[in-house]
């Protein structure tokens, strides 16, 4: 009987992920709303980017609420993550995995609002994307049992798009930058040429993100949610990050052109 290989680190992800969501949803937090609590964890919320903590980018994708959404996004990380960790090995496979959670992630800044994000599908669809050029390249797509388990993945990854409130842009992006490292990483002589080609791709690709991130800074006067932001500068605060929360209320009301955030740390 062939002995079945360990895939640690998927293991180790998945397991962060359910604690994470059950930090999110079960530790005593007082009465902060769900977005509140998810931000607290490690959530994509854009002014919070915007005012320096950049590590939200990545962080968003241990960050999940629904338990429908963590169940499907951990199905699909069961499933490729042990194939693409046994086949790339743990450095190329995280390099995937977390680059590609932060390629969605920029994608959302760029093009959307202030909006919260949870989830890894962004990290989730850069590796579908390596797993699809993997098997077209190798030719392994035309097994019969294999192409049947990529249609499945890929069917599943799709479906997750048509839930309420999920960020197809997170997807466009992580699958985007997960195909463009997959070529690139490819250290195969016969791939030279298609490697060049995805280098150029991949520099101008983040040509035109250093170019529109600047101009995606601005929140709208309807998309500024000053309650939610007062929320988590005050727990900030109550909970030895004093410093820090001063410096966000001063960056965030620079950003709205206000006073509010800064008067309401005082006062409070």
């Amino acid at each position: 009987m062939k002995r079945r290989q360990k895939t640690p680190v998927t293991t180790g992800l998945i397991v962060i992920c359910v604690l994470v969501w059950l930090g999110v949803n079960f530790l005593p937090m007082g009465e902060l709303t769900e977005a509140s609590r998810a931000i607290l964890f490690g959530a994509y919320y854009k002014i919070l980017i915007c005012s320096g903590e950049w590590w939200r980018l990545l962080t968003v994708g241990f960050v999940h609420s629904s338990y429908w959404h963590l169940l499907m996004n951990m199905y699909s990380l069961h499933n490729l993550g042990r194939i693409l960790e046994i086949r790339y090995g743990i450095l190329r496979y995280l390099t995937v995995l977390f680059v590609s959670v932060i390629g969605g992630s920029l994608f959302m800044f760029v093009m959307e609002g202030n909006t919260v994000g949870v989830g890894l599908s962004g990290g989730l669809y850069g590796l579908m994307a390596s797993l699809i050029i993997t098997l077209v390249k190798n030719g392994s797509w035309k097994h019969p049992v294999l192409r049947a388990y990529l249609l499945q993945i890929i069917t599943i990854n799709l479906l997750i798009n048509f839930a309420p409130g999920i960020a197809y842009t997170a997807h466009l992006g992580g699958f985007l930058t997960g195909a463009l490292l997959t070529v690139i990483l490819d250290r195969q002589e016969s791939f030279t040429g298609v490697r060049i080609h995805g280098l150029i791709a991949g520099m101008i690709l983040i040509g035109v993100l250093i170019w529109r991130i600047p101009q995606s800074t601005y929140i709208r006067r309807d998309e500024r949610y000053l309650g939610t932001d007062s929320d988590i500068l005050m727990f900030y605060r109550d909970h030895g990050l004093e410093n820090h929360a001063v410096k966000l209320a001063k960056k965030i009301d620079s950003q709205y052109d206000t006073i509010y955030l800064e008067e309401i740390l005082k006062e409070g």
